[in-house]
């Protein structure tokens, strides 16, 4: 079965003990897939990860480019508003891994992404800069999802 990973995280860029961790979860989850919003930041940083361990990239890309990082992955989406795009990163994925910039909850695409994820019960890493991390999962029955 093909794993797609999200992701979505700070535009300040991942820190290195998120770097390792990130990589880590990849390789655990089996990621085949890595869907990733095309900004400066977290998302090039998990981008550069993904090619490295060798799972390929989609892209959804914004409509600004201020942020962009322009990223040449396997697939690409047409541009649309962040908040779209990041609605579109969750609903393709089966996983959403975060890498906000703060432990504690803030606005923002990173943390509105995160929640919308939870909301939609999907399996859901939340890595903080120290490179700890929470999950949220939904239990049916007696299986995880």
């Amino acid at each position: 079965m093909t794993k797609h990973v999200g992701m979505t995280g700070t535009r300040n860029g991942m820190t290195d003990k998120q770097k390792a961790t990130f990589k880590r979860l990849l390789l655990q989850l089996e990621a085949d897939w890595l869907h990733h919003g095309d900004c400066v930041g977290a998302d090039a940083d998990s981008h550069g990860i993904a090619e490295c361990i060798g799972v390929r990239t989609h892209i959804h890309p914004p409509v600004k480019d201020d942020l962009r990082a322009y990223c040449t992955g396997d697939k690409s989406e047409p541009e649309k508003g962040y908040f779209q795009r990041n609605r579109d990163i969750v609903n393709s994925s089966d996983v959403l891994i975060g890498t906000p910039a703060t432990v504690k909850e803030t606005k923002g695409g990173t943390w509105y992404t995160i929640n919308y994820s939870k909301g939609k019960d999907k399996p859901t890493y939340v890595i903080y800069p120290d490179g700890s991390f929470d999950t949220h999962f939904v239990v049916i029955g007696c299986e995880w999802r």
